[in-house]
């Protein structure tokens, strides 16, 4: 009985055709947007993950507030999709693709320039360029990515391109996490060497501190609550830092995309084309 499973089972296999149609990754086209959608996939879940979890973890906002602070992006979205739908016919997608991965690393390069004083209106502008700039990627991407393609093979390369673009979004979800923890320890470790006893500045933060510490704590243990305190900030700064370096990384591979538009052809939109 076990060797006709096999046999059959060997027979099936044989016969059975595949359900995804890997030779569509042969397609110039199709190979570069899927590299391109992965890698953008990693650049906004990157951000819709870190950019809360700063408000939150740094600035105190509770996830409600955290929410509302980074939804103007929709807006920059809703304003970029009649853009795309009037430039598509006249200008070549790889043009569109351009700004939008420019814009994206501009904007990311300015989210890096957070500190733990700024507020939500003070990130309005990159929040909704960034919205603005996946406005002008996804369309223009999944045309170009699928616009080469018979027509037979666009539901099997849709359901490829979403896979390759979720399993990017995860990465770096993963990878910016990581990074953020890391570079938390390395910045901690870069700010403790100025730390020494003997440094003025030190003293007089100490100082300070225990000043606050006497009026609001009594005088029982003001220096180690002065400690206490100047800990926590070196903590902040650090936390920030590693905030800022992640900004950094996904400007940079915001940037890195624009070389892969060289190869890529330009195509036309096809009506009804399922590409989302």
């Amino acid at each position: 009985i076990a060797v006709s499973f096999v046999l059959f089972l060997i027979r099936e296999l044989r016969t059975a055709r595949p359900i995804v149609e890997l030779r569509t990754l042969a397609d110039r086209n199709f190979a570069g947007g899927c590299v391109m959608i992965s890698l953008f996939g990693c650049i906004i879940y990157g951000l819709v993950t870190i950019l809360p979890l700063f408000f939150q973890t740094l600035l105190g906002y509770p996830a409600e507030n955290a929410g509302m602070a980074v939804s103007p992006r929709g807006l920059g979205s809703i304003a970029a999709m009649f853009c795309v739908g009037y430039l598509s016919s006249r200008v070549d997608n790889r043009w569109l693709l351009f700004g939008g991965f420019t814009l994206c690393g501009i904007s990311s390069l300015w989210l890096s320039n957070i500190d733990l004083q700024i507020g939500p209106q003070s990130l309005l502008v990159p929040i909704v360029l960034t919205g603005f700039a996946v406005g002008f990627i996804f369309p223009p991407l999944a045309t170009t990515a699928m616009g080469t393609l018979p027509v037979e093979r666009i539901g099997q390369a849709s359901a490829i391109y979403n896979l390759v673009r979720n399993i990017g979004g995860s990465i770096g979800i993963s990878v910016l996490s990581a990074l953020l923890e890391r570079r938390q320890q390395v910045h901690r470790t870069q700010l403790v060497e100025h730390l020494y006893g003997s440094n003025p500045a030190v003293q007089r933060s100490l100082r300070g501190l225990q000043q606050i510490t006497e009026a609001h704590a009594g005088a029982a243990t003001p220096l180690e609550r002065a400690y206490a305190l100047l800990d926590n900030t070196l903590s902040g700064q650090a936390q920030l830092w590693s905030y800022v370096d992640d900004f950094h990384y996904l400007a940079l591979i915001c940037f890195l995309c624009l070389p892969l538009l060289l190869l890529l052809k330009n195509v036309r939109g096809r009506g009804g084309m399922a590409v989302h």
